[in-house]
């Protein structure tokens, strides 16, 4: 009998909770087909409900025989029930190599936190506290890929059992100027508020006696105004022009992210008093931030009405001592009457 005919062959049969061996005979007995199986195992599997009409034999067989564990073949007519053999899956295991290795700055530095990933999978790991990786890998020649912030990304062919030394450059690309707040530090590019940036670097060498004076044209919207010469007098900065006629105009002034102490402290009370702020060292300052809007009214409230100064000084780096000395001096000549 060809598999055409097997393929054609309908069947129509109800069936509730019966043995697969009651299926089987009532399939041949509409069939021409011949089945041959084992009554044990016939018998330990239960056709729980079974309600087909002129469907095809092997969908027939295929429901009944689902789950069972038994399987059938089809040869000239007969339809042999057997036990179906089990998929056997063979795993190969590979075996893993270690990579171990450092990263480090110029300096020779340990860079903590770096990533090390292998290229083009998702092993990977961060650097531990002294800068140190270790990878398991299946291939003995692999490329990382070593990234941290600030720095440029390296791609490093890696060989198991040879330490590594990763050295990363700092990237100045990736530096962007920041405005430094009371309640943060932001990239200028996403800063939405009013603000200017005086690096002292810029004006290193222009001889200022006080930090009001490196205001002088370097901040739009601040004016800076000395009331004498003498050297620690009062000074008047406005920001924006004067917010009021009868209280102060003076702006608030936060030394890393404390607010100071201002004004004048001379027992005149006149412009030529001695100005608390002419205390600090130029030399000592790193940036001047000056808020203009109402961010600043955001965290300082209304002191911050007359806008906000905010210096933040310079701190300890890592490397070398450098010893910096900066000195001005000056002298004048009084004119004296003729003898004669």
């Amino acid at each position: 009998m060809r598999a055409s005919v097997f393929a054609q062959t309908t069947v129509t049969a109800k069936f509730r909770n019966v043995t697969l061996n009651e299926v089987l005979w009532e399939i041949q007995k509409q069939t021409d087909f011949t089945f041959i199986y084992s009554t044990n195992d016939a018998k330990k599997v239960r056709v729980e409900n079974l309600d087909v009409k002129n469907e095809l034999i092997s969908e027939v067989l295929n429901k009944c025989l689902r789950n069972s564990g038994l399987t059938y073949t089809v040869h000239d007519g007969v339809i042999a029930i057997r036990k179906a053999e089990p998929v056997r899956t063979e795993t190969v295991a590979r075996e893993k190599y270690t990579i171990t290795g450092k990263v480090i700055e110029d300096s020779g530095e340990p860079i903590i936190g770096a990533n090390v990933i292998v290229k083009g999978t998702t092993n990977g790991m961060m650097t531990d506290m002294d800068g140190n990786f270790h990878l398991e890998v299946t291939d003995k020649k692999v490329t990382l890929m070593v990234s941290y912030i600030g720095y440029a990304s390296q791609e490093v062919v890696a060989t198991p059992g040879k330490p590594m030394s990763i050295i990363l450059k700092v990237d100045n690309n990736l530096l962007d100027e920041v405005i430094v707040t009371g309640y943060g530090t932001f990239k200028k590019s996403a800063y939405a508020g009013s603000a200017s940036i005086v690096k002292t670097d810029a004006v290193k060498d222009v001889p200022n006696v006080s930090f009001q004076q490196m205001l002088e044209g370097a901040a739009p919207g601040v004016s800076v105004n000395t009331g004498s010469g003498i050297p620690g007098s009062s000074t008047s900065i406005r920001i924006r022009g004067m917010g009021s006629f009868n209280a102060s105009n003076s702006p608030l002034y936060v030394v890393d992210g404390v607010p100071v102490l201002s004004g004048n402290i001379g027992a005149s009370g006149s412009d030529s008093g001695l100005d608390v702020m002419s205390t600090l060292n130029t030399s000592d300052i790193e940036s001047i931030t000056v808020i203009k809007d109402a961010a600043a009214a955001s965290l300082y409230g209304s002191r911050a009405a007359n806008g906000v100064v905010i210096i933040t000084t310079k701190q300890g780096k890592a490397g070398k001592p450098v010893f910096k000395l900066k000195s001005d001096w000056g002298f004048s000549n009084f004119a004296m009457p003729s003898a004669n």
